[in-house]
């Protein structure tokens, strides 16, 4: 069951997934920054992913894994399950963009 306060918390992490995604679309049509974009887009999924889950006031895990938070979007709603290898590739570009610049040691 939703709540206000649980739907109105997803709205403000659905917006800045909005955001995330608007300057990667940004990225793709102004720059060749592709590393970067394809960050940009990992973190506008994850936020679109937590948005969900505490819409269904369930809390995310503090993780930026796609695949997993969309594992366990799919607990609530199935289709999600297609994401779930989707966003293996994502997870890739959020952890080769913070190792090459040392803030990750993979």
């Amino acid at each position: 069951m939703k709540d206000k306060n649980s739907l109105l918390l997803a709205k403000e992490w659905f917006q800045k997934g909005d955001i995330d995604y608007e300057f990667a679309e940004l990225g793709l049509r102004e720059t060749e920054h592709y590393g970067q974009i394809c960050f940009l887009a990992q973190q506008a999924a994850e936020k679109y992913l937590k948005g969900f889950l505490i819409a269904f006031k369930t809390s995310p895990k503090k993780i930026h894994s796609i695949a997993i938070l969309a594992q366990e979007c799919s607990k609530l709603y199935p289709d999600f399950k297609e994401f779930i290898q989707k966003g293996k590739t994502l997870d890739r570009y959020y952890t080769y963009t913070l190792s090459c610049c040392g803030f990750l040691s993979v």
